[in-house]
């Protein structure tokens, strides 16, 4: 007895079938050679508590050596500091602001009086400093800050418009990485994407 013809539906889900099991087959060999690697557990760093009664956390970012850095300041301050309309708040006076770091136990870095700077971070610097930088402008020229054990103020720069992200080194380098608003607005050095400053807020590399 002569078999039926084969139909064009099932001679492609056949072939569908075969495609995932043999793409299955590939994916278990890959995983056969990676050699295996032991897990790593997920461990408690320190606990973020408030250098002061009343104070809310407005950022915290990794410092060079590993430990958490934190920036605070009351309640009031934290929605000044977070405001995203920048020219609306630029007459506004400062807020005072702490920065911790972590070691876990905390360590109250600096406390400056009145900040001006709008979503601002902070990092470590070489010589007991502090450096703090706004993501956005408020209206003026300088959106970084540098500080000392004091909290007086020893040095300002700008870094540009739009930052996303903000580490230094041990040895004082300051890498800055920039959000989209940073890379295609008009900002000169936003533009980059990725730049290194030194200690004194100076571009010494670009990305191209």
């Amino acid at each position: 007895m002569a078999q039926p013809p084969c139909s064009h539906r099932w001679i492609t889900r056949c072939h569908h079938v075969t495609m995932r099991r043999s793409h299955a087959r590939r994916q278990r060999a890959r995983r056969e050679q990676v050699p295996r690697r032991p897990a790593i557990g997920l461990r408690q760093h320190a606990d973020l508590v408030p250098p002061a009664d009343g104070d809310d956390l407005v950022s915290a970012t990794v410092g060079p050596q590993g430990q958490l850095v934190s920036l605070w300041t009351d309640g009031q301050g934290r929605e000044v500091l977070s405001s995203s309309d920048n020219q609306r708040r630029s007459d506004l006076p400062g807020p005072a602001v702490r920065v911790v770091e972590h070691w876990p136990a905390p360590v109250v870095s600096v406390t400056v009086a009145g900040l001006g700077l709008a979503s601002p971070t902070a990092q470590p610097l070489p010589d007991g400093k502090t450096l703090i930088v706004g993501a956005r402008h408020r209206g003026q020229d300088h959106n970084a800050a540098v500080y000392n054990e004091m909290g007086a103020l020893v040095l300002t720069g700008r870094l540009g418009d739009g930052i996303e992200h903000v580490r230094t080194t041990s040895v004082g380098d300051i890498w800055v990485a920039y959000f989209d608003e940073g890379v295609y607005g008009d900002d000169p050095l936003g533009g980059h994407g990725l730049v290194r400053f030194t200690a004194d807020l100076e571009p010494s590399w670009r990305y191209s």
